[in-house]
């Protein structure tokens, strides 16, 4: 059994020209709070930058609600710091392979399940970056989705069946070993 691991995709800033995100902005509260809900339930790591968006630090959601979201704060005070007296705070993370960001005017320093943690406002706006033509479905590694391939007219007696790893309306990704057979 393999398992599929979904590429990892940079959590960096995505920086656009006036007006050029405006494809890729989304405005409903709903749908922002559930990417948001999505994220915490994965346990998907984020980037929070600030100083400009010359630092950050990698964090984890705790709690995602109607208001805003929970963050588990770094380790290391300064850092903590940096962050709370920061008017300006770039969240960034992952949703279904696609990167999304939002931006802060501040983080607020408070107690959520008993322990220290960092509240940030819910986005007015959030930036969910699909390059791709078509939105794009992982599958799940623990209950694969599996392709069985037609043999060639004088090989009817071997069946090939390999793995889907994420599927499209423009196609789909199929994992399998190299010297497996030859897909034309």
């Amino acid at each position: 059994f393999n398992m599929v691991k979904e590429k990892e995709i940079p959590l960096k800033i995505e920086v656009f020209s006036k007006n050029e995100d405006s494809e890729f902005l989304i405005h409903s509260k709903k749908e922002i709070q559930n990417i948001l809900q999505t994220i915490l339930e994965r346990g998907t790591r984020a980037a929070l930058y600030y100083n400009e968006g010359n630092s950050f630090v990698l964090t984890m959601l705790l709690d995602a609600g109607e208001e805003g979201i929970w963050i588990d704060p770094p380790s290391n005070p300064l850092d903590n710091r940096n962050i709370l007296n920061s008017n300006r705070i770039i969240f960034v993370s992952t949703h279904n392979q696609a990167k999304v960001q939002f931006v802060s005017n501040g983080a607020k320093q408070g107690i959520h399940d008993g322990g220290n943690a960092i509240f940030i406002s819910l986005p007015q706006k959030l930036l969910r970056l699909q390059r791709r033509d078509y939105y794009r479905l992982a599958a799940w590694p623990q209950n694969p989705l599996k392709c069985v391939i037609k043999p060639l007219q004088d090989q009817r007696h071997i069946k090939h069946e390999v793995t889907i790893m994420d599927i499209s309306i423009g196609g789909i990704a199929l994992v399998c070993q190299e010297t497996a057979l030859e897909l034309t």
